[in-house]
């Protein structure tokens, strides 16, 4: 029993005494270990086939890049459509090789982790376990970005069909033909070249831009059958004056090549200005108190009654509108139009889906409006007089002061007699020949007109 526990005893002891030079001898290698990699990269490690074990990183860094670089240089993104191409190199697109990474991670094999972790790696370098391959990296922003400045101009919007007016020229219209557009789907071609980047890539990777191809809204064809005449509108001058002439000249011109978009509105009043001598206005006969003296800008009112007849024929809507006192001679009753600055005006708004067009002049002893835009259907416009009323008898005034006329036998006119009617004004639309429908416009009233003369008073 002595003998047994002694010999136990001394087993114990061996045993403990090798623990300890076990220890100690480990902590003498890892200490070797760790001062052999002070400053180098643990042996058997590899970085694309290059053992570095041994190597400073700096060497490592060098070397490795030395090997790299001309690949990367090679490395290239041809990107195309249809005839269109556009290649870039790794540089612009801020591809890189992922060697800084690799060289960090394999750098601190052996130095980080506890004792066993590190002895564990460093024993995966010895064994040739510790073996890194590089790829290609990017930051995707930047790629993205890359891309948009190589190719953004490839994009365009649509455009649409373009009409130019003209209205002094014998064909009013001349037309740009519409363009398609190119959309770039950026989303999509990113990811087609992160696709083509991924891995160890050496030469040319070929990418098709994802591109859709936009269709303008407004074509030739849709804009020439959208600049067809809508109307035309003439009224005789007749014996105007030269001065009248003037006047309706000098205010359709401010109408003339006028485009008038959809939904806008137009004022007569405001279009002209007030009509004055400082505007350019003559003096010509005006109606005031239902008779005709001269005024500034007298005759305008056969510009606005143009027009009106004009946009009616058109089947565009009248905003505001006021008859004269009495029916004109160079419209049909009930469709004249009358104006007075800035009292009565005309408005007339394009209530359509496309632009209208005026043209707007005298020529031939006529004051001419003519209408573009897209026909809807055939016009015409009717009137229809429910009542007549005969004037009073004319009221006979002496002229004692021969401010008009001197001898019983002169007579002096002031105001001349007129029928009053009520008459009804009808738009009727048309459609091959026929009536479809049919709108009251409205009823105006004409009060009849009692004539003024005056006679002399001297006996010849």
């Amino acid at each position: 029993m002595f003998w047994e526990l002694k010999d136990y005893e001394g087993w114990k002891r061996w045993l403990l005494t090798a623990f300890w030079v076990l220890g100690l001898v480990s902590l003498i290698l890892i200490g070797i270990w760790f001062f052999r990699l002070e400053g180098e990269f643990a042996p058997g490690t590899e970085v694309d086939g290059v053992p570095i074990g041994g190597w400073s990183r700096e060497e490592a860094l060098t070397k490795l890049h030395q090997r790299s670089d001309p690949h990367l240089k090679q490395t290239e993104v041809l990107l195309s459509w249809q005839d269109r191409a556009e290649t870039l190199g790794a540089a612009e697109l801020g591809v890189r090789y992922n060697l800084e990474e690799i060289l960090g991670d394999a750098w601190n094999r052996g130095r980080k982790g506890t004792v066993l972790e590190r002895l564990y790696q460093l024993e995966e370098a010895g064994s040739g376990r510790a073996i890194y391959t590089t790829s290609l990296i990017w930051d995707r922003a930047g790629l993205e970005e890359a891309l948009r400045s190589a190719i953004g101009s490839w994009e365009k919007a649509a455009k649409d069909a373009e009409a130019f007016f003209d209205p002094d020229a014998d064909q009013p219209f001349t037309y740009a033909r519409e363009e398609t557009g190119v959309s770039i789907d950026w989303s999509k071609l990113l990811g087609r070249v992160e696709q083509g980047l991924q891995g160890r890539i050496t030469g040319t990777i070929q990418v098709e831009v994802p591109v859709s191809v936009l269709q303008p809204d407004g074509t030739l064809r849709q804009l020439q059958e959208d600049t067809k005449k809508l109307s035309a509108m003439l009224t005789p001058l007749g014996g105007s004056s030269d001065n009248r002439v003037h006047n309706i000249k000098q205010s359709l011109a401010k109408f003339h090549g006028m485009i008038v978009r959809p939904g806008e509105t137009v004022s007569f009043n405001e279009t002209t200005g007030e009509r004055s001598a400082e505007n350019g206005y003559l003096d010509a006969p005006i109606i005031i108190n239902k008779s005709l003296v001269d005024g500034p800008g007298g005759g305008v009112c056969q510009s606005s009654s143009t027009l009106y007849n004009a946009w009616l024929k058109a089947g565009l809507q009248v905003k505001e509108r006021v008859h004269h006192a009495f029916p004109l001679s160079y419209v049909a009753e009930g469709f004249d139009a009358t104006v007075n600055y800035p009292n009565l005006d005309l408005k007339f708004t394009n209530d359509s889906e496309v632009t209208v067009y005026i043209k707007a002049y005298v020529s031939g002893g006529n004051a001419c409006v003519e209408l573009y835009g897209r026909p809807e259907s055939e016009v015409r416009l009717e009137q229809k007089v429910l009542e007549r009323k005969d004037p009073p008898a004319a009221k006979i005034l002496k002229d004692t002061e021969g401010t008009y006329v001197k001898y019983t036998d002169e007579t002096y006119t002031v105001t001349q007699a007129r029928q009053g009617m009520t008459v009804e004004a009808w738009r009727i639309y048309m459609e091959n020949g026929r009536e479809t429908h049919r709108e009251l416009l409205h009823t105006d009233i004409y009060e009849p007109v009692q004539g003024m003369k005056y006679v002399g008073v001297q006996s010849r």
